[in-house]
């Protein structure tokens, strides 16, 4: 795959076997990331596990994770997202039938407003914490300990909306 190791290789022949991606395309895909997110080739073992695991306890496909997780490994480098967290979240977007290409986009420009809201404590933070259903500065301190809970908060927050008969693609419009 382009580089000298056999380690590297077993790897991308064992995502080939369990997998429904092909061992080229899990390589390529895995290197894309890797280079995007600054991860060692060493890792691609455990992101290879990570991957399969998900793949074995979510409604999606092993082929899904990974590429919603080459949607959202843009942004993840921005906020302080894991390789392993933007796996599990590409996760949980595919599995809910969100696909790569709409799904990741618009997850990565909330992701991107959350970040930029919070960084500059502006107005939208108020916002996203009402949705979440916490103080904007709860909200705040929670994405700069864990962005992917604060962001759970407000998807939370956004099904009790949608539950209660209110208007999620209004409120994601504001």
């Amino acid at each position: 795959f382009g580089v000298d190791n056999p380690l590297l290789d077993l790897a991308m022949i064992k995502m080939g076997i369990a997998t429904n991606l092909s061992a080229t395309d899990a390589a390529e895909a895995f290197a894309r990331f890797a280079s995007i997110v600054g991860m060692s080739s060493d890792d691609f073992d455990r992101l290879g596990a990570t991957v399969v695991h998900l793949g074995n306890n979510l409604a999606t496909s092993e082929k899904e994770i990974v590429n919603m997780g080459l949607r959202l490994a843009g942004v993840s480098t921005q906020i302080g997202l894991s390789e392993h967290q933007v796996m599990g979240l590409a996760g949980a977007l595919s599995s809910v039938g969100l696909s790569a290409e709409a799904g990741g986009s618009a997850t990565t420009r909330v992701l991107q407003k959350m970040n930029t809201a919070v960084i500059g404590s502006t107005d939208k933070l108020q916002g996203f914490a009402k949705v979440a259903g916490v103080s904007a500065e709860e909200f705040a301190a929670a994405w700069k300990n864990d962005p992917v809970a604060a962001f759970q908060l407000f998807v939370k927050g956004l099904d009790g909306v949608t539950q209660s008969g209110g208007d999620a693609t209004a409120i994601l419009k504001d």
